[in-house]
């Protein structure tokens, strides 16, 4: 086994402090490249800590448990390294290595549950949410970022509105009015209403967790 290959394998997320600091694309090069695919492996432990959040980020959209996450991170490098040399562009670098890492995360999501339904964490199904090749890595983040503000926003607004924002805006079959009442226990004339109190709660719960 290769000094490179050896890395990937070893492949660890960033830490708590790099987080914030390591950029998926930043200075990435052809020179890069070219050191990846010879197998460098200073250049491949580098990839393994700027490449981490993105991966974990794929890991995160589909549920994965910490651990699986930690699995991934590692199945995204070895499968990266061995397919480095189809990358052309060196500024895709970051949109590259999420779409792998989204296929290595239903690779565990099957083995998980083979017959199973897939579902990512907002209930959509994780087949129909593949992400684009023209997503840069910055918008994949901020989108996930976006979606687990809103997530926790959500869990902030009682027990009741969370319940009915849930079954409103979040289940895959929009419940008839006369279900909500039957569910929650609320006259159908009230839901409207209610429903317009926990939206504007939403929104400055939302608004004190994304910081705006």
């Amino acid at each position: 086994m290769s000094a490179g290959a050896a890395g990937a394998r070893r492949c660890q997320g960033p830490s708590g402090e790099e987080k914030g600091q390591l950029q998926a694309n930043e200075g990435v090069t052809e020179e890069t490249i070219t050191r990846l695919a010879r197998g460098d492996e200073a250049e491949w432990a580098r990839f393994c800590r700027s490449q981490g959040r993105l991966i974990n980020a794929a890991g995160h959209k589909v549920g994965l448990t910490a651990d699986e996450r930690d699995d991934l991170v590692q199945n995204t490098c070895v499968v990266c390294y061995h397919s480095i040399d189809s990358l052309r562009d060196p500024s895709r670098l970051g949109a590259w290595v999420y779409r792998i890492a989204y296929r290595q995360a239903l690779e565990i999501v099957r083995k998980r549950s083979p017959a199973g339904p897939t579902e990512d964490r907002e209930g959509r199904s994780i087949l129909d949410l593949m992400p684009s090749d023209d997503l840069s890595e910055q918008t994949v983040l901020e989108r996930n970022e976006q979606a687990e503000q809103l997530l926790r926003a959500v869990a902030e607004v009682g027990e009741r509105c969370r319940i009915l924002l849930e079954m409103l805006y979040l289940e895959a079959e929009v419940p008839a009015y006369d279900e909500v009442s039957q569910r929650l226990s609320m006259p159908i004339g009230s839901i409207g209403p209610t429903r317009a109190r926990c939206l504007d709660r939403l929104r400055r719960k939302w608004k004190q967790v994304s910081g705006g």
